[in-house]
Parts: C-alpha cells; sequence; structure tokens
C-alpha cells in the first residue's frame, strides 16, 4: 500500500509510464543488490516484543527505532531524510538514510497515523479523521482545518490535486490553488468523491490522466479522465491491499492492469499472478521488478518478483527471483525499496546492510 508515499508524478509513476523497459537496466542492479544479500548467510534479531525475529536472507538487520508503537508508513524525503508514521502520534525522522532515528512529538498520543506523504517541501501525514500538513519539509505540522472524515489509507498527487482514500470506501479530493510549486497547502479545497462503494480502498495510484484506486472484494476502479469519472474493472474477489503504478496485490496473488508494449496509449491489458509460495501481500514497490511484503504463518517474507509484463515474451512475469526476508516478528507493515527498509508492530525497523 505504502511503499514510498511521495506525491506528484514522482519516481515510481514515470517510470510506470517507462516501464515498457526503458529502466531494464535498474533491474539487473536490483537483481545483483538480492544476490548480495543471499551470500551473507542467515542472521537472527530479536523482536521488540522479545519473541524471535528471524532476517533469514543475511545482510538484513534490526535497527533501534525507540518505540515499541506500530509503524505504519515509511517514506523517503532524499537518500538522507527517511520519515516514518504510526500508532499513538509515533512521527520518527532520520537524517542518515535510515540507520538511526529521532521521535518528534508533534503529535497527539491519540492520533493513530496511517500514512505519509510529500511533494516538493509540503509534507502531508493522514490517519483517523485527520490530515496534517507541514510547509517546512516536515519539522512542524498544522491540521489543514478540513473535516476530512475516515481512516485515511493511501494519498497521491496529480494534475491539481491530492486524492485520499480509505476505509468503508471514502475518497477526498484536494484541489491546490495555484500551481504546485507555490501553492498554500492550507488552502487547498477537500471535497468528499461519492464513488458508491462501501469496500475499504487500501491504495491508488495516478499517471496524468489515468489512475487506478484498489481495495477489498476485488475492487479496482479506473479514471481515464484525471478522476471525473471511475469505473469499477476489476476482474477479481481477492482483497487488494497494496498497489504500485499498475500492479497490485492481495492474498497469495499478483495482478498487473497496464499498457501493452507497442500498443496505443489507451490500450491495457490484465495479468494475474496466483502463486501458493506467495505470502498474503501488504506492500509492494515496483521499479521494473518488484519487492513485495507479505504475511505467512511463519511471519512476513520480503521477495524480489520478477515483472509481471516481461518485454520478452519468453519470460513469465510473476517469478520469485530471490526471498530476501523470511520469518520476520513481529508483522512487518509497509516497506521502502530506496533503501530496502522495512518497518511494522511493536516499533520493529529491519533494513538491508550497507
Amino acid at each position: 500500500m505504502r511503499a514510498n508515499r511521495y506525491l506528484g508524478h514522482d519516481f515510481r509513476f514515470l517510470l510506470g509510464l517507462a516501464r515498457n523497459r526503458v529502466v531494464m537496466l535498474l533491474s539487473f542492479a536490483f537483481v545483483g543488490a538480492a544476490l548480495f544479500f543471499h551470500s551473507c548467510g542467515k542472521k537472527e534479531t530479536k523482536g521488540s516484543d522479545g519473541s524471535d525475529s528471524v532476517v533469514s536472507t543475511g545482510g538484513w538487520i534490526k535497527i533501534d527505532s525507540g518505540t515499541t508503537e506500530s509503524l505504519n508508513d515509511i517514506s523517503f524525503r532524499n537518500s538522507n531524510r527517511v520519515y516514518v508514521v504510526g500508532n499513538s502520534g509515533t512521527f520518527l525522522v532520520s537524517d542518515d538514510g535510515g540507520n538511526t532515528w529521532k521521535k518528534h512529538e508533534t503529535f497527539s498520543s491519540e492520533a493513530d497515523l496511517t500514512v505519509i506523504s510529500w511533494v516538493n517541501e509540503v509534507v502531508y501525514v493522514a490517519g483517523q479523521d485527520s490530515v496534517f500538513v507541514s510547509k517546512d519539509g516536515g519539522n512542524s505540522f498544522q491540521d489543514i482545518g478540513e473535516a476530512v472524515e475516515g481512516r485515511i489509507l493511501d494519498m497521491t498527487y496529480n494534475t491539481g490535486a491530492f486524492w485520499a482514500v480509505g476505509e468503508k470506501g471514502i475518497v477526498w479530493k484536494g484541489t491546490i490553488d495555484g500551481d504546485l510549486e507555490s501553492f498554500d497547502p492550507l488552502k487547498t479545497k477537500w471535497e468528499k468523491v461519492d464513488l458508491g462503494i462501501i469496500a475499504d480502498l487500501n491504495g491508488l495510484s495516478f499517471s496524468f490522466s489515468r489512475g487506478l484506486i484498489v481495495g477489498d472484494g476485488g475492487t479496482v476502479l479506473e479514471t481515464t479522465d484525471g478522476g471525473k469519472t471511475f469505473e469499477n474493472v476489476g476482474k477479481t474477489t481477492d482483497d487488494l491491499k497494496t498497489i504500485d503504478s499498475d500492479v497490485f496485490a492481495g492474498p497469495q496473488s499478483l495482478f498487473y492492469y497496464g499498457g501493452i508494449d507497442g500498443a496505443p496509449a489507451y490500450a491495457v491489458k490484465w495479468i494475474t499472478r496466483k502463486n501458493s509460495a506467495y505470502p498474503n501481500f501488504v506492500d509492494i514497490d515496483c521499479i521494473v521488478d518488484c519487492l513485495a511484503l507479505g504475511e505467512s504463518g511463519d511471519g512476513s517474507t520480503i521477495l524480489l518478483i520478477s515483472d509481471l509484463n516481461p518485454a520478452d515474451s519468453n519470460k513469465k512475469g510473476g517469478e520469485i527471483l530471490e526471498t530476501l526476508v523470511k520469518g520476520v516478528k513481529p508483522q512487518l507493515n509497509a516497506l521502502a525499496a530506496h533503501k530496502k527498509i522495512a518497518v511494522g508492530k511493536k516499533g520493529l525497523i529491519v533494513r538491508a546492510a550497507e
């Protein structure tokens, strides 16, 4: 759901547009990194609740977060500055790429924070019935002052408006006043969008006029006009918990709904991959291949999975290339592929060793 939650036509979405193999070299680098971690052997750590937390494909280590609260989302502002949000108003900041963390006493302990997003110098944090905004890179926050209702689970920006989705079908649209470089986030006009959906909406992605919202019960809402209208194009009944560009995931299943190589921009195809070796996915982050986080009976797993829509017609997408992390307890909730860090319950943070 919440891999690199930075807003705008960001790195992930631009690569989503270019995923028809312009960035294949990045895939090779990604696989090479995975093989390096695999060669390091096995490392065991202790979970923050005292239970064994096994990071099985060595090179992954546990980082002291300084909290035992559940951590729900992580986002890189740049290669050094990283944000994490969690329950009871938890807001963590790292200025060394995630090696050390400082807790900022910014939010009320009654606020369970679920998602963090940013665009330029503006940082958004959202949770239950609330959206907070920072105009100084996350040093201070203000309530946006709008009656945003419901538990927000994902946010993004697209062409003049912010979008937020969450539990029980809630969709909010915040139209900015002015251009993206100079707008005042406290003057953004928020309005509720009724799509007639009651299922939880867990993730969304936009790329110019096209966007997707995914949720429980196989909900896949597509817009091709920048959010003026949406159509439910779902072909599954699985609860879809996470999306990155045109790839989304649920219990032991991955899906691709996006462009066809060599076809007009409006042409799309649907690809389904089900595999008993897959966990129940909760977060995914794709460049060409995908880093995917899921939960199974023996704990959390992070997999490197091949591109679901490979350029080579002789290759089958969705193959497990490497098991990077396995059997991690307590449960991991979100990951950031940029520096290979994941956060979870009981204040747990694990990352690939540098």
